[in-house]
């Protein structure tokens, strides 16, 4: 079967939300509006990936949804960028990778 933007759309969206549901007991809701610009107060994360499929996955969110995004995971209050923070922001975009992956390779697209 072929990988289509279709097919690759359905498997971050599907593996972002598992993973904040199971993760943060949060129901994200998709948002379509294009990408407002930059800000200079952003975490960013890069995660490529080679195999059946070759390219970069990334996470970018406001230090704002950093900081809870850490609390959530390490069940501490976080109120400053710190190392913890960076790295739960990275095992945030590594949990949805394997998402993607995993739900790609079930489809037998991978």
């Amino acid at each position: 079967m072929q990988i289509t933007k279709e097919t690759i759309e359905k498997a971050i969206v599907n593996s972002t939300i598992n993973v904040f549901e199971t993760m943060f007991n949060i129901k994200p809701v998709l948002n379509t509006a294009k990408a407002s610009a930059l800000r200079l107060s952003a975490l960013s994360s890069i995660i490529g990936i080679s195999g059946g499929l070759n390219g970069t996955i990334s996470l970018r969110c406001s230090v704002e949804a950093s900081l809870v995004i850490a609390s959530a995971m390490f069940g501490m209050a976080y109120t400053d960028i710190s190392s913890e923070v960076i790295d739960a922001v990275g095992e945030l975009t590594n949990m949805i990778t394997g998402g993607i992956k995993m739900d790609l390779d079930k489809s037998g697209n991978l």
